[in-house]
């Protein structure tokens, strides 16, 4: 995370707890996982999970692996959401 674009992606995720939340779930799930799956494990509103998801996917934090799909799309954190996840960890915020 060396830009300015990868700094303010990593401050806008700590500004939301459930961007964190999803974030750390992901990083530690460490495989593809569809927004019911995050839902129920995090015991957050599906329709929150999947808007977070959708924002993540704007910013190249997450990829959708199922582009195709309308329903069950499953996704993965990229290496800027790794990265993010290992910066949130350290500063324990």
């Amino acid at each position: 995370m060396d830009s300015y674009r990868d700094y303010t992606t990593y401050f806008w995720i700590r500004r939301g707890a459930r961007r964190k939340r999803v974030l750390l779930y992901l990083d530690q799930f460490n495989k593809p996982a569809t927004p019911t799956h995050i839902a129920k494990s995090l015991g957050i509103k599906l329709n929150k999970v999947s808007e977070t998801l959708s924002s993540f996917r704007k910013r190249h934090i997450v990829e959708l692996l199922d582009n195709e799909k309308f329903y069950n799309r499953r996704y993965l954190i990229t290496t800027d959401g790794v990265e993010a996840a290992k910066i949130l960890k350290k500063q324990k915020y």
